[in-house]
C-alpha cells in the first residue's frame, strides 16, 4: 500500500532492479514497493553512483529543474542563509547554488555520491547518512530542498514532520 496514505489502488509505472515503481491512484505519490530495508539502502544508492562522472551526472539530472530551483532561492535567501539539501546524490544542486551566499549542508546516504558531492562543491558540509539518522536544532535550517526523496522513505508524513521542525520560522 501507498507508505503516505495507505492505499492500496495503484498504476504500475515499471519496473527496476527488482523493485516496483508505482502511482498511488488516492494521493498521487509514486513510491516503490516493495520498500528496501534501512539495511539494503545503502548498498543499492552505491551502486546507483558508482563512478559517476560528470556527463552521467548530467544526464541523471532533472534539467532545467536546478536552475529553476536557483531562481526561487536567490528571490527568497537574497541575504543567504541556511540551506539544507536531503539526499544530495552527487550534488547537481548544490553546485549550481555554490555561488549563493548560503552555508551549504547536505545528507546523502551513498557513500560514493557524497564523496563525488564533496569534490563538486568542496564548500559544502556534506554528511554521508540517512534521513532516519539525520539530526539538526530545532529551527536551524532557513530552506530544506529535497528531489526525488519522499518514494523511497518507508514514512514520508514523519521526514516531512522531521524537516518541519528543522526549519526556522
Amino acid at each position: 500500500s501507498c507508505n503516505f496514505c495507505g492505499a492500496g489502488e495503484f498504476r504500475l509505472v515499471c519496473v527496476e532492479s527488482g523493485f516496483e515503481v508505482r502511482t498511488c491512484l488516492r494521493c498521487g505519490l509514486v513510491y516503490v514497493s516493495p520498500q528496501p530495508t534501512a539495511d539494503e539502502l545503502p548498498e543499492f544508492y552505491d551502486g546507483m553512483y558508482a563512478d559517476t562522472s560528470d556527463d552521467e551526472m548530467a544526464a541523471r539530472s532533472m534539467g532545467a529543474m536546478e536552475g529553476h530551483l536557483k531562481r526561487i532561492i536567490r528571490r527568497r535567501m537574497p541575504d543567504g542563509g541556511r540551506f539544507l539539501e536531503v539526499g544530495c546524490g552527487n550534488g547537481r544542486l548544490l553546485k549550481t547554488i555554490a555561488d549563493l551566499p548560503l552555508e551549504l549542508t547536505a545528507i546523502e546516504l551513498s557513500e560514493s555520491a557524497a564523496d563525488y558531492a564533496r569534490r563538486a562543491v568542496p564548500r559544502a558540509a556534506i554528511l554521508n547518512l540517512g534521513i532516519d539518522s539525520a539530526e539538526f536544532p530545532p529551527a536551524s535550517q532557513d530552506c530544506i530542498a529535497l528531489i526525488a526523496v519522499l518514494e523511497h522513505v518507508k514514512d514520508p508524513r514523519a521526514v516531512l514532520t522531521k524537516l518541519r521542525g528543522w526549519l526556522a520560522p
